[in-house]
């Protein structure tokens, strides 16, 4: 159990507000843009600016990665469940194409289930199915608990 709920605030960022190092490493897929076609989206909370896909409409998926991974990870299941559902994937800060500070202190579980509840709530998100891998489902978990606390 994590010691509690940690506020964050989530900002939905188009492209060009986010730097152009995060655009370029987003926008170079050599190898692999094929299988992981999606649109670069962006949300920046006071620890970061964080990368996610949002592919798809109707009830909403929320995928989380463990570690070492990133939202490729889904890529098969959000080109398999778009046609049915909105899924989001998101990158924890210091994965996939987010951004990497070094300041250790944010890569705690306390921080990364603050950073995704900040962007469940800045995307109106509700009766989330939730897909987790590895530490992605104990973060995944935490946002329910989180989001139901007074």
């Amino acid at each position: 159990m994590t010691q509690g709920p940690v506020e964050l605030n989530a900002v939905l960022q188009s492209s060009d507000q986010v730097s152009e190092q995060l655009q370029a490493r987003a926008q170079q897929r050599s190898g692999f843009q094929q299988q992981y076609a999606f649109e670069s989206r962006w949300f920046r909370t006071d620890d970061g600016v964080q990368h996610y896909v949002d592919e798809g409409s109707g009830p909403p998926l929320l995928m989380v990665h463990g570690n070492p991974t990133w939202s490729f990870a889904w890529r098969h299941l959000i080109a398999g469940l778009r046609d049915r559902y909105r899924v989001i994937a998101v990158d924890h800060l210091g994965c996939g194409f987010s951004e990497k500070p070094q300041d250790t202190s944010l890569y705690v579980l306390e921080r990364h289930i603050a950073r995704l509840t900040a962007l469940v709530r800045a995307l109106g998100l509700q009766n989330v199915g939730l897909f987790g891998h590895d530490w992605g489902g104990a973060n995944g978990n935490n946002v329910g608990v989180w989001l139901q606390a007074p």
